[in-house]
């Protein structure tokens, strides 16, 4: 009975796999493939770099509109983490340096 729900669910895999890469590669083949979608394609890109110029724009005004409160709270944030991934690495056991020895002709080299 299990190995039935198995071979169910590597077929459901298999097939989930088969849509998305026919979805990918024609919308792939038509953004490349044809005047139109390189036109939309175009645009798309436009309007990213758009927006990744825009939200710089905004961060930038919502960290000086508070008066500074804002930037010091960033800033206290940053120093949270540093504290935590330096307890998370401090947890971390150290690891051991293996020497390694190599024998050419009977003689022992590190």
């Amino acid at each position: 009975m299990q190995s039935t729900k198995k071979h169910n669910d590597q077929q459901g895999g298999f097939l989930f796999g088969l849509v998305v890469g026919g979805v990918v590669g024609s919308s792939a083949l038509y953004m490349l493939g044809t005047k139109e979608g390189r036109k939309k394609l175009r645009g798309i890109l436009d309007s990213l770099e758009d927006i990744d110029g825009d939200l710089i724009r905004e961060l930038e005004s919502a960290l000086k509109d508070d008066g500074g409160s804002a930037i010091q709270n960033v800033k206290s944030i940053a120093t949270d983490i540093h504290q935590v991934l330096d307890k998370i690495h401090a947890t971390i056991p150290v690891k051991k340096q293996i020497e390694k020895y190599f024998a050419k002709d009977g003689k022992m080299l590190k």
